[in-house]
């Protein structure tokens, strides 16, 4: 039979405290009773959480108008919920178009008919923008991922955290526990301005953010239980040709 002298077992009772006490902290993590309760009611006024969580993607098409700008324009996105694939393409009244599109790490962009590598700087904000796109976190949220941390802040916002700590984004909720209010910012955020119902799960009618530098009104809002089903390649230039 195994046996340990005296200073072998006071090292892993040692050991196994501190992996317990470091079990205690995670589990810490996900313990603020109210702001998992503020999530359950949430999802249930969304359309459920069963419908969040099988969403693999959503393709948006909106009208967006800008102070600075004479003529609206349309923003089309096509966004997976459960990796990093994102298309962006923005058309003027004009026909002129932009696109972005990111693949994990790398992208391209077709900006007014010149076709470019993204670059560093530009990955890592459209990174960004999808890792903290309110849409993805609701997902993430109904899918139960263990990667969130829910805590109750000031204002009586929900706020969510990654396991690191950093912040993500917060929601406020109206009278029937919809995130009005949002902001992957803590001192800054949009409001939505009316509700629909898409295939059973409810999304807003448009939004702004608070600085007023632009609104949209949705002509699309079509999640699916799909991946995205477009094609993300990046087209030849002319001078590539």
């Amino acid at each position: 039979m195994l046996t340990l002298d005296f200073s072998k077992q006071r090292k892993l009772a040692v050991c196994i405290l501190c992996l317990l006490a470091s079990l205690s902290l995670l589990a810490g993590e996900n313990s603020d009773p109210e702001a998992v309760k503020k999530v359950d009611l949430m999802l249930e006024a969304m359309g459920g959480k069963q419908n969040w969580a099988a969403l693999k993607s959503v393709y948006i098409r909106a009208k967006h108008t800008e102070p600075q700008l004479e003529l609206p324009y349309i923003n089309e996105i096509w966004h997976s919920m459960t990796d990093l694939k994102l298309k962006i393409m923005q058309t003027d009244t004009a026909g002129r178009m932009q696109v972005r599109v990111l693949l994990v790490d790398h992208g391209w962009a077709n900006r007014k008919g010149a076709i470019s590598d993204l670059k560093e700087e530009e990955i890592e904000y459209w990174r960004s923008w999808s890792g903290k796109n309110v849409y993805k976190i609701i997902h993430r949220l109904a899918a139960g991922d263990d990667g969130l941390v829910v805590k109750t802040g000031p204002e009586n916002r929900l706020e969510v955290y990654d396991r690191d700590g950093n912040f993500v984004l917060w929601f406020r909720l109206d009278d029937e526990n919809r995130p009005r209010w949002f902001g992957p910012e803590t001192d800054s955020g949009t409001t939505f301005t009316g509700w629909d119902i898409t295939d059973g799960i409810v999304r807003p009618k448009g939004g702004a953010p608070d600085d007023g530098s632009f609104q949209y009104n949705m002509l699309i809002w079509q999640p699916s239980r799909e991946p995205i089903a477009i094609d993300l390649s990046r087209p030849v230039s002319e001078s590539e040709k």
